[in-house]
């Protein structure tokens, strides 16, 4: 399977089109984001935003954004999506190997995201070294920074997960 994995830009509606479409086959109607959510989550955020293609056709994408927290750049995976008919095939993998490699090219050495549990992604995320944040302090941290601390609840009792990884 040959995938090309290539930066995203803004300027193709067309692949907003289809990744609205997709997010929302693999999210479902409720938690997908819909056009203007994906219009806004993708401003300034192309230097790390990357599609996985197959012959023009989207297999996945991955939405990134860098920030600066207590001196230090960090990344944070604001959204990955991959068609559910090509998962185990490597698409995700790609996806962030390609995120890792730009992020470091970007001097940014710490990387974050987070997901619901019912996802079942935790094997996937740890197989590419990723770690969870388990202990209170790392997560309130977390969230402190993010300005997530209206959401505390969700996370002490693990229905959203946070991973991180340092490169």
């Amino acid at each position: 399977m040959d995938i090309v994995v290539k930066p995203f830009s803004t300027s193709s509606h067309r692949i907003i089109y289809e990744m609205c479409k997709l997010d929302q086959n693999v999210f479902g109607a409720n938690e997908s984001w819909g056009k203007q959510e994906f219009i806004k989550e993708l401003l300034y955020k192309d230097e790390l935003s990357f599609l996985a293609l197959q012959d023009n056709q989207l297999l996945g994408f991955i939405i990134a954004s860098a920030y600066k927290s207590g001196g230090v750049f960090k990344a944070h995976i604001n959204r990955i999506v991959v068609n559910q008919n090509f998962r185990c095939f490597g698409v995700g993998k790609k996806l962030i190997d390609f995120f890792e490699y730009r992020a470091s090219e970007l001097s940014i050495h710490f990387l974050t995201l987070e997901f619901d549990t019912k996802l079942g992604v935790d094997n996937f995320y740890r197989k590419l070294g990723y770690k969870q944040f388990t202990d209170k302090n790392e997560v309130n941290n977390y969230l402190k920074e993010k300005n997530k601390m209206s959401q505390k609840k969700l996370y002490l009792i693990f229905q959203r997960k946070i991973f991180y990884k340092k490169l």
